[in-house]
């Protein structure tokens, strides 16, 4: 593999575990990976010439070996579009086993003997052609690289029907996301230190790729804030690595790039200015472009709902560059063309709604950009078939300034529900929420640096607590608990004691979680003392608190008690909340728990049920609260002897906890599901199965829980008496 196809059945390379013989360190900050599977690895000098002629059209590169990594290897990409290149002889042993995979993009065939395989092109339609010189190889790689950047874009919806924008429903959460983020950005500071970090990650990510690296010194050297928009539209290094961070939602590169993103948006609403300057009322922008068929479902689905862009948004005033664009020739049979119409009302829209024209900028002058900034919303008005072009969807969309309203009424919400004033904080609270902890994590982080002087820092090491709570890491939860009620305690001109109540009570939660049961109702009794004294007996806060004492009287055996205070706590909720809501459904949760302890099961399955039905109404599929809730079902189910049914919810419920917390990571929740599962193939007669599941429960609470918990006393007489069994 080098300038020529390899024809040797060795290698003079070495292999790693992995059957790499060269990877760009770290993982993919672009859209597109560049795999070569090729057992038959040329000698190093080609294969490092090779290399360099990749990374100069797209920077991630790839070199494999062996069959079955490669493929587990492209199993296991989600973020990215795969360009595999591979040789005619082994076309045969790989494309069957991933050419339909979403994940794949295109394939190349790199190989002396073209016609021996002209007619994989019939089999396999993602194949763009069959290339016997590197150079030839290279040009057609760097014009799908082109077309693909251009191609990806995400969409999130939001239902304008919803009742409540506190509630974190499926198509609302990634809405919230970027309105949030827009407003979070541009308040960050923007200084050399800034611009210093920015440049350091990318001269880190890009080592050994001469050309980036030329851009980057370049950047460092002349950057000024005017020139924003150019060195965007160029679609350099920032472009890639921006639009990538906005695709995925990484927090934490989005951070680093703040320097760029700000004065990115104020160049934009410059620009914008002399749109609005001018005596224009209507404007009408297209976008040609191809996406799956999925997502053009979702598309008519959405039909007079919001629809927001998960980053900026190119767009042309002219309609054929468009046209053709969305038109072109293309081998993929997932992906539909489709012709965005879209309708601005300047006057209308004033300053709510940014987007520029950058043609002066941009290197294509003669295309018309108009570039759209982050988060802004358009309202699909409708998705039909194109009356020309039989195959082509044409989407007209409305743009609106509704997504300010949206936003409002989200921060509102948190600052009546939560008293969370502070926008910036209520965004790292989003990512909470979200199941983001690692960068909800490190965004509370950065807000304590020295950049957010202004922020609230007791308010943020409160949150860092409840991150970590979730995490599991309750020393370093109670820690940062402290330190917030020590601030808060501390202050000038007087003792915060209201604030005090959320962090005493959350200091309560991971006793709780802890099951140390005198210690968590000693601190949720001190918190309702102080709530009822300041907020009222009939306030949320204060259902909140009766709630966790509700939950330690439940550890505690003590029913009665138990439903006393969940049901006061549902009151509250059911008089306060709209009546499809996150925490109405965990009070039924709680009471359903409740009752399938003191045996009343049909009651408890009742219970669980609804808040299921609750649940899937308000949150993601992949939330941790559907999984808790369905194995809350598995429990009751499992009493009532339905085995099997219990160990579907059971396994399902395993599903999502390892996607939450991750796989590899020990966690109490994916520990108590894992003795759970063991539990009903012991009642199976499955001791092999229920041995298996006890101890990597016993292994991982092993890991997490003080070495007196009554858990671990637990597990081990069921490990012992499942080995005396088999």
């Amino acid at each position: 593999m080098a300038t020529k196809p390899s024809t040797s059945n060795t290698t003079s390379l070495s292999h790693n575990n992995n059957g790499l013989i060269h990877t760009v360190t770290g993982e993919n900050k672009e859209n597109t990976t560049l795999l070569w599977f090729d057992p038959s690895i040329g000698s190093e000098e080609d294969t490092e010439r090779t290399q360099q002629e990749l990374r100069s059209i797209n920077d991630f590169v790839i070199f494999q070996t062996d069959l079955d990594k490669c493929v587990a290897y492209i199993q296991s990409i989600a973020n990215e579009k795969i360009f595999l290149i591979t040789s005619g002889s082994k076309a045969s042993e790989i494309l069957p086993q991933i050419a339909d995979l979403s994940q794949i993009d295109s394939i190349f065939i790199f190989c002396i003997q073209k016609d021996k395989y002209i007619d994989l092109i019939n089999i396999y339609p993602k194949i763009i052609g069959i290339y016997v010189e590197l150079d030839e190889l290279s040009q057609s790689i760097r014009e799908q690289v082109k077309l693909v950047d251009k191609q990806i874009q995400a969409f999130s919806f939001f239902d304008q029907n919803q009742k409540s924008t506190k509630d974190i429903s499926k198509q609302t959460a990634e809405f919230l996301w970027f309105q949030l983020f827009n407003h979070v950005i541009i308040r960050l500071p923007r200084n050399q230190q800034a611009k210093q970090q920015m440049i350091n990650l990318c001269r880190q990510y890009y080592r050994g790729n001469r050309k980036e690296i030329q851009l980057i010194n370049d950047f460092e050297r002349e950057y000024r804030s005017d020139d924003a928009i150019r060195w965007y539209t160029k679609q350099s290094f920032v472009y890639q690595m921006i639009n990538k961070a906005l695709r995925t939602e990484d927090i934490d590169m989005l951070h680093t790039f703040r320097f760029f993103i700000g004065d990115l948006s104020e160049r934009l609403v410059r620009e914008h200015e002399r749109i609005l300057s001018s005596e224009q009322q209507i404007l009408t922008f297209y976008r040609g472009m191809k996406i799956d068929r999925e997502e053009c479902d979702k598309m008519k689905e959405n039909q007079g709902n919001l629809i927001t862009i998960n980053g900026y948004l190119s767009t042309s005033r002219l309609r054929t560059p468009a046209l053709t664009f969305a038109l072109k020739a293309t081998k993929r049979t997932d992906v539909v063309p489709v012709l965005f119409h879209i309708i601005c009302d300047v006057q209308k829209l004033g300053n709510n709604v940014v987007f520029a024209d950058v043609s002066k900028f941009s290197v294509f002058p003669d295309e018309e950009e108009v570039l759209f900034d982050i988060g802004v919303s358009f309202k699909v008005q409708s998705v039909m078939k194109d009356e020309t072009y039989s195959n082509l969807w044409l989407i007209k969309l409305e743009t609106v300034d509704e997504s300010a309203r949206i936003v409002n009424d989200y921060v509102e919400l948190n600052r009546k529900q939560e008293e969370e004033i502070s926008v910036t904080i209520i965004f790292g609270k989003l990512l909470t929420s979200m199941g983001k902890y690692d960068q909800s994590l490190n965004y509370f982080q950065s807000l304590l640096s020295n950049e957010s002087e202004n922020e609230d820092e007791a308010r943020i090491y409160n949150n860092i607590g409840s991150v970590y709570r979730y995490k599991a890491l309750y020393d370093d939860a109670i820690k940062n608990y402290q330190h917030a009620i020590d601030l808060m305690m501390n202050t000038k001109p007087g003792p915060r004691i209201k604030d005090s109540a959320r962090p005493i009570m959350n200091m309560g939660n991971v006793f709780l979680d802890r099951c140390e049961l005198d210690k968590a109702l000693q601190q949720y009794w001190q918190s309702l003392e102080i709530t009822e004294q300041y907020y009222g007996k009939e306030h949320l806060q204060t259902a909140i608190v009766l709630f966790h004492i509700g939950g330690v009287y439940y550890e505690q055996k003590d029913f009665n008690r138990a439903l006393k205070y969940f049901k006061q706590a549902l009151e509250i909720r059911e008089k306060r909340l709209p009546s499809v809501h996150i925490r109405i459904a965990q009070c039924l949760t709680a009471i359903g728990r409740v009752y399938s302890d003191m045996q009343e099961l049909d009651q408890a399955l009742s219970y669980h049920r609804n808040a299921l039905d609750m649940f899937n109404k308000l949150l993601p599929s992949d939330h941790n609260d559907i999984a808790s809730c369905l194995i809350n079902i598995a429990i009751v189910l499992h009493k009532q002897q339905e085995l099997s049914t219990a160990l579907d919810y059971c396994l399902s419920a395993l599903r999502i906890k390892q996607i939450v917390f991750g796989e590899s990571n020990s966690h109490p929740q994916i520990a108590d599901t894992l003795h759970r599962i063991g539990s009903i193939y012991e009642d199976q007669k499955n001791n092999t199965l229920a041995q298996k599941y006890y101890e990597d429960s016993l292994s991982m609470n092993l890991k997490i829980l003080p070495n007196d918990h009554p858990n671990l006393l637990r597990l081990k007489q069921d490990v012992t008496r499942l080995t005396e069994k088999n």
